[in-house]
């Protein structure tokens, strides 16, 4: 009997929930504002706003890039030549392929042809060679790449 009771408290509130979400997601019945247009909306109305977590992040600069909720926003603006998949495989973003010489010490990118910045300007190689070695730079060593505290009283990762 208490396992049907238990069963009983786990799925009703499940149900709950499913109901309550069912009915936020139905028609009301009235018209809707939204339109088939494929025309898009209009300048003001073109905003994402993010939540970044508790506090604010602190540098939109890859390079000056130290807590997590720094990255977690820079991720969103930014893409980068390659990126880890799922799996910790590395999947091409920017790149069109990548390689690595046989003795780890040279990495070769092909970027995609016709690669543009936000603004229209091609992005070219040198881009990413003037990017890279601004990150090198001994004025932005020592700096963690990324450093973060699950909760207070864990140490930093």
């Amino acid at each position: 009997m208490l396992c049907g009771k238990k069963l009983k408290m786990t799925i009703l509130p499940m149900f709950a929930i499913l109901a309550l979400l069912l009915a936020a997601c139905g028609s009301s019945g009235g018209t809707s504002s939204s339109t088939s247009s494929s025309q898009p909306a209009s300048a003001d109305k073109q905003v994402l706003r993010v939540a970044v977590g508790a506090t604010d992040f602190g540098s939109l600069d890859p390079a000056l890039v130290q807590l997590a909720v720094d990255y977690d926003t820079l991720s969103t603006v930014f893409t980068g030549l390659v990126e880890f998949d799922n799996q910790i495989h590395l999947q091409d973003q920017l790149a069109a392929s990548h390689s690595i010489s046989s003795d780890g010490l040279t990495y070769t990118f092909t970027l995609k042809p016709n690669l543009k910045f936000s603004d229209g300007t091609p992005l070219t190689s040198q881009d990413v060679v003037y990017s890279i070695n601004r990150a090198l730079l001994p004025a932005l060593a020592n700096r963690p790449l990324i450093s973060c505290r699950l909760s207070p009283t864990q140490p930093r990762l």
